[in-house]
């Protein structure tokens, strides 16, 4: 299970925010790492990504995940495909919508996703 992330974390060089170590996500220390050791200080956007347009291109959002309600934009899938983008039979691309803009523990929980 997922903790909520603390209501005003400190703020980081560059603007953005980071969580003390008991909030630790290892996706969102992921993505200010370029080494392999992680500092275990993830990184959250300083605007809660108000006015972002998070384009998801892997095996689809699920659709009513209310970690992204209210937030979904236009869906894409290849033409003729029939693939239904806010379907996700895998998980994987809920997953990293989630990551990115997920309500409780989004990098940019403000984002709309697409």
């Amino acid at each position: 299970a997922m903790a909520a992330a603390p209501a005003a974390p400190a703020k980081a060089a560059g603007g953005g925010r980071r969580l003390q170590a008991a909030s630790y996500y290892w996706g969102h220390d992921r993505l200010d790492q370029h080494p392999a050791a992680l500092d275990r200080m993830p990184y959250y956007s300083g605007n809660g990504g108000r006015d972002a347009n998070v384009f998801v291109f892997d095996t689809g959002v699920h659709a009513g995940h209310q970690e992204l309600a209210g937030r979904l934009g236009l869906g894409w899938a290849p033409a003729g495909t029939g693939i239904n983008p806010w379907v996700d039979l895998d998980g994987h691309g809920t997953h990293v919508a989630g990551t990115v803009a997920g309500a409780t523990a989004g990098v940019s929980p403000e984002a709309s996703v697409h």
